[in-house]
């Protein structure tokens, strides 16, 4: 087994158990470690199960299958705390007209958050092309590389020279 198994680390061995890609030795050690904690099983009725729609790539997903993955936006939790995820939904296109009416109508409500939601409209992005006049000054002239053993025969040359000048007198 690569490393214990503890209170930090037992939810990768638990989904690794789930999917079945522990060894026997690490299946019967996570049994015993589930047996001495108890309160950490799960049932099988709370874990989820993701059934995929039999979608192939020839054929489009329905409108039911489209549907069924969509979250469904619940107004009835807003509050002054999760107001900033109905804002977002809002902006994003995600409510339908009663919700937002909903919204609208919680925010006149609320009038210190009016504020947070004229912000939220200034975020949209507008999809403008921008054409820069120069964009030929951008584009940045080929350098020169001196090769490194250039710099070593100049310093070489000038130390000859050097050396024949001192040489001579």
């Amino acid at each position: 087994m690569k490393e214990n198994i503890t209170l930090d680390n037992y939810e990768a061995f638990y989904l690794d158990y789930l999917e079945g890609n522990l060894s026997l030795v690490e299946q019967k050690a996570f049994e015993a470690f589930l047996a001495q904690h108890p309160h950490l099983a799960v049932d099988g009725d709370e874990l989820p199960v993701l059934i995929p729609p039999a979608i192939d790539e020839n054929t489009k997903a329905s409108s039911i299958d489209v549907f069924a993955l969509q979250q469904s936006i619940d107004l009835t939790e807003l509050n002054a705390e999760n107001v900033d995820f109905y804002l977002i939904a809002k902006e994003e296109g995600l409510l339908s007209e009663a919700q937002t009416k909903a919204l609208l109508t919680w925010l006149i409500a609320h009038p210190s958050h009016q504020v947070d939601a004229a912000l939220m409209q200034q975020t949209r992005f507008k999809n403008e092309v921008l054409i820069y006049p120069n964009k030929n000054k951008l584009v940045q002239k080929e350098a020169r590389i001196i090769p490194l053993w250039w710099a070593g025969a100049a310093a070489l040359a000038a130390g000859i020279a050097l050396l024949l000048t001192f040489g001579w007198n």
